[in-house]
């Protein structure tokens, strides 16, 4: 039903959203939205510096849960698809109140939280108090960060102890997920840099055989302005990424032949965005039509809105507390309009997966191969 229920939303916004981006009318709302709610952090990954920003000393400059209160209801039933993200989610100690205010506000079919997995008690516990007021319609996605095994995984993460509390915090997860069997979605996420391409595969086989979560996402590395790591050499080449990830694809093609609903639908979205992937960061050039800022957004601890976190600082829409918290006055400014065009007429391109996922869906082409992908394994083709 959660599958139906958001396809079917998505086909009601697809001609408002293509007809707006080619013609600038009618006016728009987005249909996902990530809201970075702190840029703390507890880890010390070797991939990201955003535990530096100097913002994070600096008291009352993140949004307050009133804050966040108007603008979701400023916001109200457009968007159907939240990520909080960080730094650490789990750092907000009102983090359970911020899901309370998109809950009363919106109505989200899905809730993406990533979390690194260090704060185990206070993860399971606000975690359980999430899924006890989640709405019967909606699946909250936990994804749990992993780099490597034992202490590769803490080296890379930088903190000591790191893969032994990743175990604790999953291990209770995964039981807490038999009370909430049809709301509560467990996944594990990795990043493919340079400091793991090389045991990525044995990573791979110890997710299948020993973790066994709903969901595996792998990303490569990026340099986001976001993450205060645009100069850093992160990445893998690309030919090594595609090996790694090629055998990722066939096992995300054998667990579609058991995975329904909004997860089946998440891992056929995957599948094609590694294609993409692989083909834009070879070629370097943009395979298919962005809409960030105009269907996706992402909005920082302090208020600004950003098409994405890739572009973040270099393309600012905006901030939400010059408009007095009302995002629709933002949304619809001037300068919002600008840079959203921008990006849209522009050249720029980059492997971040959850612009991927909305650009798709306003992709034709690209939602043909998505379903293919879905509906085949339904059928048991290969």
């Amino acid at each position: 039903m959660l599958k139906i229920s958001f396809m079917t939303e998505v086909g009601h916004r697809l001609a408002r959203y293509k007809a707006q981006s080619l013609l600038g009318f009618p006016q728009t709302r987005p249909l996902s939205l990530t809201v970075s709610i702190t840029q703390k952090c507890n880890s010390r990954c070797k991939t990201c510096n955003i535990w530096k920003d100097p913002r994070n000393e600096q008291p009352g400059k993140e949004l307050t849960l009133d804050e966040y209160d108007k603008i979701f209801r400023s916001i109200g039933r457009s968007v159907i698809w939240y990520t909080l993200s960080g730094g650490e989610p789990f750092l907000r100690k009102d983090i359970v109140e911020i899901v309370r205010s998109i809950i009363k506000n919106s109505a989200p079919k899905v809730l993406i939280i990533p979390t690194n997995g260090l704060l185990v008690d206070r993860i399971v516990r606000e975690t359980e108090r999430i899924l006890s007021i989640l709405p019967l319609h909606a699946t909250l996605i936990i994804n749990l960060s992993l780099d490597g095994i034992g202490e590769r995984h803490d080296e890379i993460r930088g903190v000591p102890g790191n893969f032994a509390r990743f175990m604790k915090t999953f291990n209770a997860l995964k039981e807490l997920k038999k009370t909430y069997p049809h709301s509560f979605e467990l996944g594990v996420h990795s990043v493919v840099s340079k400091f793991n391409v090389e045991k990525i595969l044995e990573l791979f086989d110890y997710v299948k055989k020993r973790l066994v979560p709903d969901s595996y996402i792998c990303e490569i590395a990026e340099n986001r302005e976001e993450l205060l790591n645009v100069t850093d050499h992160i990445a893998p080449s690309i030919d090594l990424y595609e090996r790694t990830i090629r055998p990722l694809q066939h096992e995300i093609r054998e667990s579609l032949l058991r995975n329904k609903g909004i997860t089946g639908l998440i891992q056929a979205f995957r599948l094609k965005y590694y294609d993409y992937v692989i083909t834009e960061m070879r070629e370097k050039r943009r395979i298919i039509p962005c809409y960030a800022g105009r269907v996706s957004a992402q909005i920082s601890p302090w208020g600004d809105v950003w098409p994405c976190c890739i572009l973040a600082y270099k393309a600012d829409m905006g901030n939400l507390r010059d408009f007095d918290l009302d995002f629709n006055k933002f949304w619809h400014s001037a300068k919002a309009a600008q840079v959203r065009n921008q990006v849209f007429k522009g050249d720029c391109y980059c492997p971040m997966a959850n612009v991927h996922y909305t650009n798709m869906t306003l992709t034709p082409k690209a939602m043909m191969g998505v379903m293919g992908n879905y509906l085949g394994a339904r059928m048991g083709m290969k």
